[in-house]
């Protein structure tokens, strides 16, 4: 069983100290999908954390999620499958962050001097374009400042870049890429899978073999429509079953070519693009 420990930011001054007491290397940011640019940012911090526990600092909701407009607008990742892939990283805990009014007002070197303390901060990598602190002004340069005044390293890494374009890989380009339909792409830029989460979902329609859900009540960014290859995970186990997933402007459906859906409708947990 895994010890992965999950912290409200509120709750870290009532945290076990005792839990840091080796120091903690971590890193910050939205991590949404969790792409190959996030893992080579999460494989330096691993690699730079001996001896200290690995953790991540992230969001209940992701700031860009919640500020976006755009058609594209959504997750890429629920909560709980970010978890899931953070434990199978090797990670020991995840700091979560409500982005409230509040937060966002926080000075940054009030937040900093708040992760040394609670923390025990021995190491932090981010992204070089990483901006905190009050309306996001302060910079890298700012954060080197922080890291010799508070005692931590502080590494900053350049982005992934990949093909002919030369393109960053971002959770903004997963995002255009999912809503466009592109999911080979966008499987190869998250090194499996697309996922969605399908475990608090329930059905609108249950005809035959098809299930269809409302694109309403899904909070991932999805293909804006098209006919997909599907698999669907029941209870997180290794059992499968094959469904093609059609998607117009407003439902998702999952055609099965053989099920019986009274008695697994209550053990969908996740769907695959494949």
């Amino acid at each position: 069983m895994s010890d992965f420990k999950v912290i409200d930011w509120n709750a870290l001054p009532s945290f076990e100290a005792s839990f840091f007491k080796t120091g903690s290397a971590i890193s910050i940011g939205g991590f949404d999908g969790l792409h190959l640019g996030h893992m080579a940012l999460l494989e330096e911090l691993k690699k730079k954390a001996k001896g200290m526990l690995k953790g991540v600092l992230t969001f209940y909701t992701p700031p860009a999620y919640m500020l976006s407009t755009s058609s594209k607008h959504g997750l890429i990742s629920t909560w709980r499958l970010k978890k899931e892939k953070l434990i199978r990283l090797g990670f020991d805990f995840a700091i979560l962050v409500d982005f409230s009014s509040n937060f966002a007002k926080m000075r940054a070197e009030d937040f900093v001097e708040l992760l040394k303390k609670y923390l025990n901060l021995e190491f932090l990598v981010v992204g070089d374009d990483f901006h905190f602190g009050y309306n996001r002004i302060s910079s890298i340069e700012d954060m080197h400042c922080l890291s010799c005044k508070f005692s931590f390293v502080f590494e900053a890494v350049k982005p992934l870049v990949i093909g002919e374009k030369v393109q960053k890989v971002s959770s903004s380009l997963l995002r255009t890429c999912i809503y466009e339909g592109n999911v080979e792409y966008v499987n190869s830029l998250l090194g499996e899978p697309f996922t969605v989460d399908l475990l608090d979902l329930t059905p609108c329609v249950i005809e035959g073999k098809e299930l269809r859900f409302r694109r309403g009540d899904i909070l991932q960014v999805l293909p804006k429509d098209g006919k997909f290859e599907g698999a669907v995970c029941f209870n997180a186990s290794a059992f499968e079953e094959k469904a093609v997933v059609l998607l117009d402007e407003n439902y998702l459906r999952l055609i099965f070519a053989n099920m019986e859906l009274n008695k697994v409708l209550p053990c969908l947990d996740r769907l695959k693009f494949i």
